[in-house]
This record gives structure tokens, C-alpha cells and sequence, in this order.
């Protein structure tokens, strides 16, 4: 899980192939973020909120509109599971580390 830099929400990843987008007052769903072919294992958001990154048990990166839901990028190159990520300060770019052994820089426009 991981809070929402600006406002009340938190994203969360699990066994299955969604990202949940929580209203963290409310506790309801705002979205849910289908797409991962397996669990989402890692969940970062931008520190400016407006994207949230997911990785997956299959090493696959996902770049998510935090305001839409909307599905911006996919990211290959990890050969096992996105185990975490982080953000850069400036939000221009973050990075993943995975199961593999490897750390990836990605860019995140």
C-alpha cells in the first residue's frame, strides 16, 4: 500500500490483477486498476500524486493517471517480480528493484 502524496488516498496492490485507488475517508473504491497478468507485488505514487506505479510478480511495470484511471505506459524488462519502487524528488523519473537482482531507472513521461 502506499498514501497519496496530496490527497486522502491510498493504492493498493495484491494477488490479483488489480491496483485499488482507496478513498482513505471514505473507504470505498474511487478505481480499480486492472491490467497486471499477476499480482501487483510494489506501489509507488509521484510526489506530485497525479501517477501511481505498480509492479507486478511478472516483472512488468505499470504507469497509472491517478485523476483518470487511465493506463499510460507498460514497462518491460525486469525477468521476475517488481518487488519495489520509488520515486525521484522532482518526479521526472523512479525506480524499480526486482527478484531478478537487477534496479532499473525508468522515466516517467
Amino acid at each position: 500500500v502506499a498514501w497519496s502524496p496530496n490527497e486522502p488516498r491510498v493504492a493498493s496492490g495484491g494477488n490479483g490483477d488489480v491496483v485499488r485507488i482507496w478513498d482513505a475517508q471514505s473507504g470505498k473504491v474511487v478505481f480499480a486498476l486492472a491490467g497486471h497478468g499477476s499480482g501487483a507485488t510494489s506501489i509507488a505514487w509521484s510526489p506530485d500524486g497525479r501517477l501511481v506505479a505498480s509492479g507486478a510478480m511478472d516483472g512488468t511495470i505499470r504507469l497509472w493517471d491517478a485523476r483518470s484511471g487511465k493506463l499510460l505506459k507498460t514497462l518491460t524488462g525486469h525477468t521476475q517480480a517488481a518487488d519495489s519502487m520509488v520515486w525521484s524528488p522532482d518526479g521526472r523519473y523512479f525506480a524499480s528493484s526486482s527478484w531478478d537482482g537487477t534496479i532499473r531507472i525508468w522515466g516517467a513521461r
